[in-house]
């Protein structure tokens, strides 16, 4: 497991709970930590990427990448509790998919976050993230900028920036060791590279990131496999009633507020 953290965040909940997994602890704010980043840019992006191209020949056959705090509001699960998360991940999934959000309900970012080719003209960062996207696809994906505008291949493995992008939010995810690889090692490189110079603020590169990742990984634009399908191949729950697509009766209700209570769970 891959996590960025910060100094002072506890992680000591990833050995007590979660010893089966290798902890990977990058501080993104200490250069002096056993492991850090090049430059404190891009939040757990920067992490992700240092960890790839540090690792790259030496990769485990899965590998997951989370933030530092183990209750968060966008953990799927009743309590926003991360350790059932990982605990309940089907690894023999994760091989056969490559690529698996640590989020089954689609609330937020499905089935579409970002409309990349026709941008609002806001100043939240959602809105600088959204019209970042397109520059950034493109530094991701170079050797789409030859193609023909008028192509209509938009798969984000060799066609135009896509004219819709969606994913579960939370940029924490499961991918194979083969799924990596199935880029070069230079590809990550440059993708690091963008972090390290664009001059967007730091939160809207992130948020820029968490939309790219799914990308990165193989799969298309817009990935939001139905929530029933998620909860019982990744996780095991089976036989959930789920109304719709988007989500399933007592799994996950997305918080009123983007931080979570102090004490919690209470």
């Amino acid at each position: 497991i891959v996590v960025a953290s910060l100094r002072g965040d506890d992680t000591a909940w990833i050995g007590e709970h979660l010893p089966e997994w290798g902890a990977n602890v990058y501080v993104m704010d200490d250069a002096l930590a056993n492991l850090s980043v090049p430059v404190d840019k891009g939040r757990e992006g920067m992490a992700y990427l240092t960890y790839i191209i540090d690792r790259y020949d030496d990769l485990p056959d899965v590998i997951a990448f989370s933030h530092s705090a183990r209750y968060q509001w966008h953990n799927d699960d009743p309590l926003y509790d991360g350790v059932p998360v990982l605990s309940n991940l089907r690894l023999s999934h994760v091989l056969a998919s490559g690529y698996v959000s640590l989020r089954c309900a689609w609330a937020l970012g499905c089935p579409a976050e970002l409309r990349p080719r026709s941008p609002t003209r806001h100043s939240d960062d959602f809105s600088r993230a959204e019209a970042a996207f397109a520059d950034a696809y493109r530094a991701f994906f170079p050797a789409d900028e030859d193609d023909d505008d008028d192509d209509e291949d938009d798969d984000g493995q060799g066609g135009r920036v896509p004219e819709a992008v969606g994913a579960p939010c939370g940029a924490q995810f499961a991918v194979s060791r083969d799924q990596v690889r199935r880029r070069r090692r230079e590809d990550y490189v440059r993708m690091r590279r963008w972090v390290v110079e664009t001059r967007v603020a730091d939160g809207v590169a992130a948020k820029v990131l968490e939309n790219l990742w799914h990308i990165v990984m193989g799969k298309p634009p817009v990935y939001c496999p139905p929530a029933r399908d998620c909860y019982c191949a990744q996780f095991g729950h089976c036989g959930l009633r789920c109304p719709a697509a988007d989500a399933c009766d007592n799994r996950y209700i997305l918080p009123d507020a983007p931080a979570l209570p102090d004490g919690w769970p209470f």
